[in-house]
């Protein structure tokens, strides 16, 4: 026979209490290490799991939390001291290596785009990627992979710095637009007019004096 302290005695007690349907009846917590109950009044089934554990409802049932993000990023760095490194030979190669590396980091590359002395990316941050991580990982496998690509590239380097500016998801496609005509658009305008316009968008002071490597 089951005693009165047994774990599963105070269960088939709840059960009957249940079909009992007393109003405003609720209790919820630990009998024992193994067994959680809870029950309701009106119609509320009862459950119980084998080990209590955060994320799993009171019909047993097991829930999976989810973390979602959609943060959207322009990036921006140019070759070391914005030497024309990518010239039309070897552009679209480079940009297209550049949007697998953003991907190998679990982010979506929307968009690469730039003339021959800089690039620009559209991408969508990975939850639990930083831009710090992901500009690093990007720039260090597509340097290697240049280098590969001919003699002539033997000192390619890109800028240490960069620039990250967060954009909306109604801004994607006009950023997709921009990227795509960089070529004409730098025909009047330099990357450092372009650059320093950006900044002072989105409000970032800087000391150009370390801006420029």
């Amino acid at each position: 026979a089951l005693g009165p302290e047994d774990p599963t005695s105070r269960v088939l007690k709840e059960r009957r209490i249940f079909r009992d349907r007393r109003p405003r009846l609720f209790r919820c917590g630990v009998l024992s290490e193994r067994i959680v109950f809870a029950s309701y009044s009106q119609g509320c089934t009862l459950g119980w799991y084998a080990t209590p554990r955060w994320g799993m409802n009171i019909t047993g049932d097991l829930t999976m939390p989810q973390s979602l993000s959609n943060i959207l990023i322009h990036l921006i760095w140019s070759t070391r001291d914005r030497h024309p490194w990518l010239e039309p030979c070897i552009r679209d190669k480079t940009h297209a290596f550049l949007a697998g590396a953003v991907r190998q980091c679990d982010c979506e590359a929307y968009q690469v785009g730039g003339p021959a002395d800089h690039v620009h990316l559209a991408v969508r941050l990975a939850r639990t990627t930083s831009v710090a991580d992901l500009v690093k990982e990007t720039k260090a496998a597509s340097s290697k992979w240049l280098k590969t690509q001919g003699p002539q590239f033997n000192r390619f380097s890109w800028q240490l710095g960069y620039g990250a500016f967060s954009i909306g998801i109604s801004q994607k496609e006009s950023l997709i637009v921009y990227i795509n005509n960089q070529e004409e658009h730098h025909r009047t305008r330099s990357f450092q007019d372009e650059y320093r316009d950006f900044l002072k968008k989105y409000g970032i002071a800087c000391d150009e004096r370390y801006v420029w490597d």
